[in-house]
């Protein structure tokens, strides 16, 4: 099962389609000319696509980024992107959990995912020849997943297993420290993976409004990297993803709490004070935080 990988490559990824795009719409002093093998392409309903050929390999890697991760969220919503993206492997409206996986090792690919805090990363690498069977299951798990409810319970247990060892982790536990101090009033100040609390309070139709909320085309980034004509990726691309409708995404206005790139709550600590913060093995749910001036 995808479990929670922070990694930088997605995130540089992310600001190169970005830079990309902009330069095929406006002249850029930066970038004077794109790669012959490099195109940018914007589809109907708002997905930015980046394609890269390469013919020297034999498979083809489709990287589809949503726009959503820890960076989005609230308490009340704490760890909803990666139990989500962990709840998309479960079943769609036309294939149960066993019928994906066995779709995926019937093409020879290989389909996961990761969450971090400024988005979910869904990855489909197969062999060339089948890299359309591969986009149909992803284009599959990412518009019609159903969350099946008996899944739910399951799914909950191994991300409270997940938090549970990051109690044991030095530096996870380090790291979660230090962000709860850097980001004081942000989503960023939150643990990816969730806490005990807010992964134990939530129920199937949160998560379920959560997913129509934020996994549509205009809100995710598509990147292709492989043996393929771009002219035919493209049609492909446009069959498969380009007739899902767009949607409006809705992120919550707060008084007290900055999301995304926002930064009107962040509380910064005063110089020279001195946090100390630890936990006493008693409850996963109980850590001791005590500010020193």
């Amino acid at each position: 099962m995808p479990s929670h990988i922070r990694t930088p490559f997605f995130l540089l990824l992310i600001i190169l389609l970005i830079n990309l795009s902009e330069a095929s719409h406006a002249a850029d002093p930066r970038i004077t000319e794109l790669p012959q093998n490099v195109s940018v392409h914007l589809l109907d309903n708002g997905m930015q696509v980046l394609l890269i050929e390469n013919p020297a390999l034999p498979m083809v890697g489709v990287n589809v980024v949503v726009k959503i991760g820890s960076a989005y969220e609230t308490f009340t919503t704490s760890g909803m992107s990666h139990m989500l993206e962990h709840l998309l492997f479960n079943g769609t409206t036309s294939r149960t959990q066993k019928q994906l996986y066995d779709d995926v090792d019937r093409i020879g690919g290989y389909n996961n995912a990761n969450t971090s805090e400024y988005y979910t990363n869904f990855m489909m690498v197969t062999p060339a020849e089948n890299i359309r069977q591969g986009m149909e299951i992803q284009a599959d798990m990412l518009f019609r997943s159903t969350l099946p409810e008996e899944k739910f319970e399951k799914e909950k247990g191994i991300v409270l297993e997940e938090i549970s060892k990051t109690l044991a982790n030095p530096d996870a536990q380090a790291e979660r420290n230090v962000i709860s101090v850097l980001f004081k009033g942000h989503a960023l100040s939150l643990p990816t993976l969730g806490t005990y609390a807010t992964i134990e309070a939530m129920d199937r139709d949160q998560v379920f409004e959560f997913y129509k909320n934020n996994y549509v085309p205009n809100n995710m980034l598509m990147s292709v990297i492989g043996n393929f004509d771009s002219a035919e990726m493209l049609k492909m691309i446009e069959e498969i993803y380009g007739n899902e409708s767009p949607g409006l995404v809705y992120r919550e206005n707060m008084t007290d709490w900055s999301l995304g790139f926002d930064t009107r709550y962040l509380k910064l600590p005063s110089p020279g004070q001195v946090f100390h913060r630890f936990y006493e093995g008693k409850s996963p749910r109980l850590q001791l935080f005590y500010p020193i001036n």
